[in-house]
C-alpha cells in the first residue's frame, strides 16, 4: 500500500515530521512528495503488506498535534507496478 499525507506546516519541522512517520510500525519508506502547496508538508509513504495504516497515521497526527489536511491510500496492484516501471 502507498499513502500520501499532507500536513499544514504550523510551526512543525519537516525533518521531525518525516522521522516520526518513518518510525511508524509498518512504514517501509518515507519520501517528500514532489509537489506541495505553499505552507504544507507532503509525504509519500510505502507500507508493508496489506495492513491499512490510515488509523495509525491519523492517531500520530492527533498525538503530535499536526494539522492533517489529507490522508490517502493507494493499493499497489500489478497494473500500477507495470505503469511505474515503464515510465522510468
Amino acid at each position: 500500500n502507498r499513502y500520501q499525507v499532507i500536513f499544514a506546516k504550523n510551526g512543525s519541522d519537516e525533518r521531525t515530521v518525516r522521522d516520526r512517520l518513518a518510525a511508524v510500525k509498518g512504514i517501509e519508506e518515507v519520501k517528500a512528495a514532489k509537489e506541495t502547496e505553499e505552507g504544507t508538508f507532503a509525504f509519500d509513504l510505502l507500507g508493508e503488506g496489506e495492513l491499512d495504516l490510515r488509523p495509525t497515521l491519523f492517531s500520530l497526527a492527533v498525538e503530535q498535534k499536526y494539522k492533517l489536511l489529507e490522508l490517502r491510500r493507494e493499493r499497489v496492484n500489478l497494473e500500477n507496478v507495470f505503469m511505474e516501471l515503464t515510465q522510468e
